[in-house]
Parts: C-alpha cells; sequence; structure tokens
C-alpha cells in the first residue's frame, strides 16, 4: 500500500536530493520513530563516552523513506565511540546495537509509541541503521496476542522438548529440556510465570513416555500444581501443596541426587545420559517445578528450620544435580537473598524475566529490559541463555478448564500421544535389521535407498533414532575400528511400537526427493 507525500528539492551534502517536505505528516511520523528509537538505546544503557570521560547521547545521521512510504531507515551515530569508558558506563559499539535483544525492545517501544504493531530490523554496515515497516497492513514479524498451546502441541519436535513461545517473526522456539539447564522464572504476579509452566509440563507429558520422565511439583499454597495429581505415572513424588510438604519433596529429589552420584562412581560414567546407554534399567529424567518461592518462603518463616533445608536442598540440586539427569525450574516474583541467594540462583543458566521493575529486571538478567516490556502484554517474556543469544518471546497458554479437562482424562501412558510410522522409515529399519545385522551404516542405507532421499537425510534420521534410544550410538571397537549405529531392540515390530511415540516423517519435495520432518 503507498502513501502519499509530498516532497521538495534541497541542497544536501553538495548534492540537489529529494527530501520529505518537513510539513508532511510522514516526515513528523519517522521523526518519532527516530526519537523513540534513541530513548529506546538510551534506556538499555548505551551511551556514546567522549575523549574527557564525559557522556554524549547517540543521535540520527541520516533517514530515508521508500518511494512508496511504507519503510523507514535512520541511521544512528556510532561513530567515533571510546573503548574505555568511565566504570558504570559503556561505549557504543556496532556489535551492542545489532543484537536481537536490543533490536527487540526497540519494536517494542516503537509499536507502543505507534499505537499498532511495528515490524523492526537492523543493519549493520559502517553505521546502525533501523529499518521500520510503517504499512499498517504488514502483520508479520509482530507479537501474537494470545499463543495458545493446543495449536502447536502437534508441531513438538519429540520427545523432551518444550514450547519456549513465540517469536515476533510468528516461530515457536523449542528447548530440549536434556540439555540440562535449570531455569529461574521471575517477574510480577499475573504475567504468566505459572502459565508457562503448565505449558511446558502439558507438553512433556504429550510426547515423553513415563519410563523416562518424573515430575516433581512444590507449591505451598496448592493453587498451580493440582490439576496434576491425577498422573500418578509421571510424579516422582505426590504434588506438595503445603510448605512442609514441599521441603519434604525437595528433599526427597536431593536424596534421588545423592543416589545417582553413587551409581556413576560405581558405573564410572560422568552423566545420564552415559549411564543409561550401559544400564539395564535406565534412569528417568526428574524435572523439580516450584511456583513462588517468595511465598513458600515466607510461608515457611524466612529463618526457620524449614527454610534453611530448603534453602540448603536447592543449592545442591542446582549446582550438581543437572549431570544426573534432574533438572530445576524455580519460580519467583523477584531474585533477593531472603528468597533465594546469588550463588544458588546463578546456577540457573536459562533465565526467563516477565515484565517486572526496573532493579527487579536487573537481579534478574543483568539489566532493566524486562521493565520495558508492554506492562499490559500478558505472557510476554526476555528469554536469557538461551544458547548465545537473548530473544523477546509470547508464552504458549492453556485456559484452565482445557488445563483441568486435559490432565482428568490422562494417565500414564494413555496421555502419551501416538504417530503412524512413517513407510520409508520402516522400510530402513527393515531392511537395516534384516540385511545388516541390526546396525545401521549411513552408507549402506543411502546405497539402497539412495534414489528416495540423501545421505544427510539418512544421517538426520540416524541422529533422530539414536536420540529416542531405538540406536546406540557410533562408536569404535576394541581394536580401534569404527563401529556403526545398532538397534537396542531385535525386530521391526520392536521398533515401530518405539517409533509410533515419536512425530517422524519423510516429505516430498518438488524434484520427487524425500526429506525428514522431526
Amino acid at each position: 500500500m503507498s502513501r502519499q507525500f509530498t516532497t521538495q528539492k534541497a541542497l544536501v551534502d553538495g548534492v540537489v536530493r529529494t527530501i520529505v517536505d518537513s510539513s508532511d505528516p510522514l516526515f513528523g511520523e519517522i521523526t518519532a520513530c527516530a526519537q523513540t528509537t534513541l530513548r529506546a538505546l538510551d534506556q538499555l544503557g548505551f551511551v556514546r563516552i567522549g575523549p574527557m570521560g564525559d557522556r554524549r547521547v547517540l543521535r540520527i545521521n541520516d533517514m530515508a523513506i521508500s518511494p512508496g512510504g511504507d519503510v523507514a531507515s535512520f541511521r544512528v551515530d556510532v561513530l567515533g565511540s571510546f573503548p574505555q569508558p568511565p566504570d558504570g558506563q559503556r561505549g557504543v559499539r556496532v556489535v551492542d546495537l545489532v543484537k536481537p535483544a536490543v533490536v527487540e525492545q526497540v519494536q517494542v517501544m516503537l509499536s507502543e509509541m505507534r499505537g499498532r504493531p511495528t515490524y523492526v530490523r537492523c543493519n549493520n554496515t559502517i553505521q546502525v541503521a533501523y529499518v521500520v515497516s510503517l504499512d499498517d497492513r504488514a502483520t508479520h514479524n509482530v507479537f501474537p496476542d494470545v499463543v495458545l498451546l493446543a495449536d502447536h502441541l502437534g508441531d513438538s519436535p519429540g520427545p523432551f522438548f518444550v514450547p519456549l513461545g513465540m517469536n515476533s517473526q510468528g516461530v515457536m522456539e523449542w528447548y530440549d529440556v536434556r540439555e540440562g539447564k535449570h531455569v529461574l522464572l521471575t517477574g510480577r504476579t499475573g504475567h504468566g510465570k505459572s502459565t508457562l509452566l503448565h505449558a511446558w509440563t502439558c507438553s512433556l507429558l504429550s510426547t515423553t513416555p513415563p519410563a523416562g520422565l518424573r515430575m516433581a511439583f512444590c507449591d505451598g499454597q496448592g493453587l498451580t500444581f493440582g490439576p496434576y495429581r491425577p498422573l500418578s505415572d509421571y510424579l516422582f513424588a505426590p504434588v506438595a501443596d503445603t510448605p512442609e510438604q514441599c521441603v519434604e519433596v525437595v528433599a526427597q529429589v536431593e536424596a534421588e541426587h545423592q543416589r545417582r552420584l553413587e551409581l556413576f562412581r560405581r558405573a564410572r560414567v560422568f552423566d545420564v545420559e552415559c549411564y543409561n546407554e550401559k544400564a539395564e534399567e535406565p534412569l528417568p529424567y526428574v524435572v523439580l517445578a516450584t511456583d513462588e518461592l517468595s511465598t513458600l518462603k515466607q510461608l515457611l518463616g524466612p529463618t526457620g528450620a524449614g527454610a534453611r533445608k530448603l534453602d540448603r536442598y536447592l543449592a545442591s540440586l542446582l549446582a550438581g544435580a543437572r549431570k544426573v539427569g534432574i533438572r530445576v525450574w524455580l519460580s519467583v516474583q523477584y531474585v533477593k537473598g531472603e528468597v533465594l541467594d546469588t550463588q544458588t540462583s546463578a546456577q540457573a543458566a536459562m533465565r526467563v524475566a516477565f515484565w517486572n521493575t526496573p532493579q527487579g529486571s536487573r537481579n534478574s538478567i543483568g539489566d532493566d529490559a524486562a521493565s520495558r516490556l508492554p506492562v499490559k502484554a500478558r505472557g510476554r517474556y526476555i528469554l536469557d541463555g538461551y544458547g548465545d543469544r537473548r530473544m523477546v518471546l509470547q508464552a504458549p497458554y492453556i485456559p484452565p478448564d482445557e488445563l483441568y479437562a486435559w490432565c482428568s482424562q490422562a494417565t500414564g501412558a494413555q496421555q502419551v500421544r501416538e504417530y503412524p510410522v512413517d513407510e520409508l522409515v520402516e522400510r530402513m529399519v527393515a531392511y537395516a535389521m534384516a540385511e545388516l545385522g541390526g546396525s545401521f551404516p549411513i552408507s549402506m542405507i543411502g546405497e539402497v535407498f539412495g534414489s528416495l532421499t540423501s545421505p544427510r537425510q539418512i544421517k538426520k534420521l540416524a541422529r533422530f533414532l539414536e536420540g529416542i534410544g531405538l540406536l546406540s550410538p557410533p562408536g569404535t571397537d576394541r581394536n580401534g575400528l569404527a563401529q556403526a549405529r545398532r538397534f537396542r531392540v531385535e525386530t521391526p515390530d520392536e521398533a515401530a511400537e518405539i517409533l509410533r511415540k515419536y512425530p517422524v516423517r519423510f516429505v516430498e519435495r518438488e524434484d520427487g526427493k524425500f526429506v525428514l520432518q522431526i
């Protein structure tokens, strides 16, 4: 959609150029976007530092508009920044201003200023250029108001994956719990911490068999985790809904931590994956979820014996339970010493920050970015510690009535979804078992099925089958010779029984080749 605007000729840097007339409303809109971007950068702590240590504000160096008036761009002057700012301040670097988290915050503030969703991207050249979509019809690359969990459960990449949330491009981000990070969820009441915990829990229980997962729930008020009481096959311990029960459940998880450490010492292994490869009875992963830890500590009495035990157990779990297959999800409104000491909270490598006060945001993620989230956008949060980047996401949501209905109809094995076994996958498995003695060498499988798919896709399938425990990982024999992956079951029927628990299939492309979708 083109926008009409008036222009005039002007001499710019010795060249006659066509510019937007300063009296045109579009000129004011672009200027407002540029100034709002500068305010966003200033609030995020980016300043220019002069040679004498003086603070200098950033400035807009250039503005431009597309011929149709639907896209504007402006450059932020970062030239001349200095590498050693005074203590407590930081100089501007291009690499800082193009980080996704910074662009997300600029997008949030511009959307609030314009009163409608606004898409922003950032180009990194000699200077930093922010590109803003002014087309009101452009609803791509903006956050949805609500992301319903039910619409995305079928898209799960597989067992142990949880939906982190939807980014501004409309893509759902997923996380594999087996990667081992403990999670700290922070934010004021009513902004989405419990909702996100429900989405993660329902996703895990929908795709992961009970043999591989146990859940432990602690809620001192008894209001959050009650719907999961019927799921006895998945419960590590009964759902705790009093402060005393919560301490007992955490103590049981800590006892399991110590038991597994002793098992690993005897087996001479270093983590749960290595142990499960050797063990006749693999250990399930254990997830401990707490809601509103600050409220629980208040009910226990901040200096009481129960609170001290809870602190001791949580400190041990966060510091050492990751390698034995235990994951901790802690939910708190505000990180402070009487709730969770700094050393303990630092062990939670992944941070989820919903809207909070500036100090609450700094205590959680190191800056006040969470205080800049739209207050009315429930479910919007900043994810820190996910890979090497920070993201702003819209958390998935499951309505309370759906949650209770879902849990009341589910028990253990009944809750695990089943999927049709893909024909091409089934053929590859059957061939490997019948013709290759149960091994799965990529090259030989490729010779037989190469007309249908590529070695890359077969390798991707092998990694998937290894990940769900159907194949043992590749290794070497006692002579140092490479050995292919091998099936851990005896017959194709046993393999098909396992595959029915996981969504995996080959899809035909336009060129007739098949690619794997997991």
